[in-house]
């Protein structure tokens, strides 16, 4: 739960940079379900910066994340 992981600040934020580490044949519905659950925790007129970058040591239901808030 994204939520949980980041605590209650997330509802806070004003900007959101988020990169998320895939492998190369990770389907793009992966991708969209986790970006609904941040969706679902943050301020609904929060900015968000969106990346990904291919990281094959991952499986393919596989990811990883960083994700920095603003504007708290």
């Amino acid at each position: 739960d994204f939520k949980r992981e980041l605590g209650n600040h997330t509802s806070y934020a004003k900007s959101i940079l988020i990169n998320i580490n895939i492998n190369e044949k990770t389907s793009l519905f992966i991708i969209s379900d986790f970006m609904g659950e941040i969706t679902k925790t943050v301020d609904k007129n929060a900015d968000f910066i969106f990346a990904a970058t291919v990281d094959n040591t991952l499986g393919e239901e596989e990811i990883s994340f960083e994700v920095l808030l603003t504007g708290l």
